[in-house]
């Protein structure tokens, strides 16, 4: 376990990059200009991080692991699956908020759309007659989507309550009925 004061000068070196982030791109914020934001020594920063990248390596790498543990034994076209990805969203919204927002940062999404493949590849296989080849097209297609809709929310201003948001999420990918009967009676 992370020694305390640990965590807090970790805390305060990413609550500092976020509120950086939010002004200037990755590229443009220094080590100094961050450990006075985060009224922290250079020394301390480099006690912990080589360089800022690190930050972002390390926060990702949680958000990972938050990601597979959180979906891990959850069916992926129940509506709990949708609810345990929201529920991320809100335990560190600001992070991903500002990380979608900076379009430079596609590591974190990939890895993301690669987990929900993963699992979604996982629940189907004996579950459909779809050969492996085409299933890992349609895993793709899938976790394309839902990963689309979350970034899409966070990318126009949160347009929907994240209560609506699952319901969307959910229904589009599991088809709901009620919306592709009013697809269908919109075709020509």
């Amino acid at each position: 376990m992370e020694d305390r004061r640990i965590a807090r000068t970790k805390k305060a070196l990413r609550d500092a990059f976020i509120r950086l982030l939010r002004h200037k791109s990755f590229s443009e914020i220094t080590v100094s200009e961050l450990t006075r934001e985060a009224d922290i020594d250079r020394r301390t920063f480099y006690t912990h991080y080589d360089n800022i990248a690190e930050i972002v390596d390390e926060i990702d790498a949680e958000a990972i692991q938050i990601l597979e543990d959180a979906i891990q034994d959850i069916p992926v076209n129940s509506r709990e699956f949708f609810e345990a990805l929201t529920h991320i969203m809100v335990n560190n919204y600001e992070y991903y908020e500002v990380i979608i927002q900076n379009r430079g940062f596609y590591s974190l999404e990939y890895r993301c759309k690669s987990i929900l493949r993963k699992a979604l590849i996982k629940y189907y296989t004996g579950r459909t007659e779809l050969d492996p080849v085409k299933l890992e097209f349609y895993a793709e297609y899938e976790a394309s989507g839902i990963m689309s809709v979350y970034t899409h929310w966070l990318r126009h201003g949160k347009p929907l309550e994240l209560p609506e948001l699952t319901d969307l999420a959910y229904n589009v990918a599991v088809g709901d009925p009620l919306l592709l009967q009013q697809f269908k009676e919109a075709q020509p």
